[in-house]
């Protein structure tokens, strides 16, 4: 009997003691990732609204997630360095411009990721805030990004729209 009362109890402690030291071991992530969050105001002729956002860096792309409160997201989009970007579903196709060549994206890519890298974005040190311009599609929107203190501050407008908000850094 005392043979089989240690079988299991010793089986009893593996069970419990396994799972936890399981739960202990920190699994090291493989690939290096940058949360922004911010606000955003969007803006046209008809109707204006506050959205929330987070991009994230990873890797050799930009993961762009707009989402509005009691909506949850409304946009998620991923725009790699090699000028390819991609929707998370069909309804955010209509966010991406079918006229913009993959040139155009990839110098939208290179001006966010220069925004969001504070080393790259302006070795003028005597500017209060150093800004970084893009103008693409003809030069018909124009982007502009500036570093304060603490944000990320970016005016993207068109024709059609205007966009102004910032991320915390």
């Amino acid at each position: 009997m005392p043979k089989s009362c240690n079988s299991i109890s010793k089986n009893l402690f593996l069970f419990l003691l396994l799972p936890f030291l399981f739960s202990c071991v920190v699994n090291p992530s493989s690939s290096k990732q940058k949360i922004y969050t911010g606000k955003f105001y969007v803006e046209n002729a008809k109707v204006g609204s506050t959205f929330n956002t987070s991009i994230i860096k990873q890797g050799n792309g930009l993961i762009i997630q707009v989402s509005k409160p009691f909506f949850g997201n409304v946009l998620n989009l991923t725009i790699k360095s090699n000028g390819y970007i991609e929707s998370a579903s069909s309804e955010d196709n209509a966010f991406i411009n079918s006229s913009y060549t993959p040139k155009d994206y990839k110098k939208i890519y290179n001006w966010l990721n220069n925004c969001l890298d504070s080393t790259k974005l302006s070795n003028n040190e005597t500017a209060i805030e150093p800004q970084e311009y893009l103008f693409i599609h003809s030069e018909s929107i124009r982007l502009v990004c500036s570093k304060g203190k603490d944000k990320i501050s970016f005016d993207i407008t068109d024709s059609k729209f205007k966009i102004n908000g910032h991320v915390l850094t």
